[in-house]
């Protein structure tokens, strides 16, 4: 098993945690002194778990020295385990400071197309955050506990330019001219977002120098890009070192349901997790393959992981 430079703890995790407490890692066997932060919890001495009550240890968790946040490994993908408030506070502290940070949302989707294509390098420069059940099946299955809360994209980057407020100046990248230029108008009107500039995803293909020359004129610090699994994360890796705002996140479909052009589940479906099946039923065609074979392939690769974990 290899370690990436930015990796300095491994603690073993036993689950399942109780998020009002500190669960997971409540008996530690001294490590160092830095610090280490899980969900609202920070700790100066670090222990590996020890308690013959809870479940016996199976899975390493690895804490990214540039995240404040434990992380879970799926698929080679080092995803944060926090809550919707402990990360939005992180990303706007980050922005006060004017410190660059890229987020993508880890659905299955996501991690399919990483896997198959074997690219989970693309974002590992990346805050990565748990969307959907299926990520959410897969640590139940490797880490023996859900995430925290389920970080959707949709929910979660609203939720943060509102908390940002007057300090967000974000500039919109992505979907259809009418599409971008609807949620440009609801982001306004119904958050109070301020909006710095918008361009549609299609015909920038390949440097985009007048785009990023736009980016940076308009003042924007945080830019939304919705181009879809994976060219969003691979624009954003690509030119955000080239632009002076501070937050670059994907979004996927987000501009599509800000403008209304495609519909959320009803709130009840939200809740018992089965949004995924309300858009399938919405757009079967180009959502087929998504929720079928390539969800196949993800169980798999998921099961794959688990068995190197534990061979028995």
């Amino acid at each position: 098993m290899s370690y990436s430079s930015s990796t300095r703890y491994i603690v073993l995790e036993i689950g399942p945690f109780d998020e009002s407490s500190i669960g997971g890692i409540a008996i530690l066997q001294k490590m160092d002194r830095s610090r280490l932060c899980y969900s609202n919890h920070c700790f100066t001495e670090h222990w590996l778990i020890t308690d013959n009550t809870l479940r016996s240890i199976f899975v390493i968790a690895f804490v990214d020295e540039r995240v404040p946040f434990l992380v879970r490994t799926i698929l080679q993908v080092q995803i944060c385990v926090t809550s919707r408030d402990c990360m939005i506070a992180w990303l706007l502290d980050r922005l006060e400071q004017g410190s660059k940070a890229s987020v993508c949302f880890a659905n299955s989707n996501l991690l399919t197309l990483l896997h198959r294509r074997k690219s989970a390098s693309l974002i590992e420069d990346f805050i990565v955050l748990n969307d959907g059940i299926g990520v959410d099946l897969a640590s139940r299955l490797l880490y023996g506990a859900p995430f925290p809360e389920n970080l959707t994209g949709t929910d979660f980057t609203p939720a943060l330019l509102v908390k940002a407020g007057s300090r967000a100046k974000v500039f919109l990248f992505g979907a259809r001219p009418s599409i971008v230029a609807k949620a440009a108008h609801s982001f306004r009107d119904r958050l109070g977002v301020q909006i710095v500039g918008v361009q549609d995803g299609y015909g920038w293909s390949g440097a985009p120098d007048e785009l990023i020359a736009r980016i940076n004129e308009s003042g924007a610090n945080i830019v939304l890009v919705a181009l879809g699994n994976t060219a969003q994360e691979k624009w954003i890796r690509d030119y955000a070192p080239k632009m002076r705002a501070c937050l670059f996140i994907g979004v996927g479909a987000l501009f599509d349901f800000e403008a209304n052009a495609v519909a959320r589940a009803p709130l009840f479906v939200q809740k018992l997790r089965m949004e995924w099946l309300f858009r399938l039923s919405q757009e079967p065609y180009r959502l087929g393959r998504r929720y079928t074979l390539d969800l196949l392939v993800f169980a798999g690769a998921v099961i794959g992981q688990r068995l190197e974990l534990d061979p028995r």
